[in-house]
């Protein structure tokens, strides 16, 4: 029975891909490094210790400079962020489940948005409160006594499957696809929502694949 919903916040409840986009492009070549913007958009979604070094960045000094700028910059243009499409369904998964939060992106930009949108999560954990998000998940597991096969982690990008497998949870991917072992389904991201929505009348609507990933019935 799925009792625990964990939510990406970057690209599940706000188009933020161009804001980080052009926030970690413009940084980079303001600090002289030969970067495309093809090379970036290609590891948008993971931290940016990480993110930086696989752009060429390796000095852990000038990473540390480079992620203030960048969050700097991000976090001022924060106030101009669109939510996703998938929103109103997500507020009405909100009031049926226990659910939490936890994102790449420092808290500071997170906050502001949930609240101006009424999103109300039982946890919000910001990327300075961990190291890794299967660190996070481990530790939420432990903290609201919940089972890994008990949670569902939403999210926009199929890196994150990944995660919900080093974890043992369910992973749910929110895009214009859902992929489902080898098969590519046609779906929404409302129709998926409104599946995981169903699922606290009817967990059977959930099977889990070889992959990790949900199945809609």
């Amino acid at each position: 029975m799925i009792k625990f919903l964990i939510f990406d916040f970057d690209g599940t409840i706000a188009k933020s891909k161009s804001l980080y986009l052009n926030a970690i492009y413009y940084t980079l070549k303001k600090n002289k490094y030969n970067i495309s913007k093809k090379a970036v958009k290609n590891l948008l979604g993971f931290r940016l210790e990480v993110l930086l070094p696989n752009l060429g960045v390796g000095n852990s000094k000038k990473i540390n400079v480079l992620k203030k700028d960048i969050n700097k910059h991000v976090l001022k243009r924060s106030g101009k962020l669109i939510a996703c499409p998938s929103i109103e369904k997500i507020r009405e998964i909100l009031q049926k489940k226990r659910c939490v939060l936890v994102t790449n992106s420092i808290s500071a930009y997170t906050l502001p948005f949930l609240k101006k949108h009424n999103l109300k999560f039982s946890v919000v954990m910001g990327s300075e409160q961990f190291s890794s998000k299967q660190d996070a998940f481990k530790k939420l597991f432990k903290r609201f006594k919940v089972k890994p096969k008990e949670a569902v982690y939403i999210a926009d990008r199929s890196q994150d499957v990944d995660i919900s497998r080093d974890v043992g949870c369910i992973s749910a991917i929110i895009s214009n696809i859902l992929s489902c072992q080898r098969s590519i389904q046609r779906s929404t991201s409302l129709e998926i929502l409104r599946t995981i929505a169903n699922t606290f009348k009817r967990s059977s609507d959930f099977q889990r694949s070889s992959t990790g990933m949900i199945r809609v019935s």
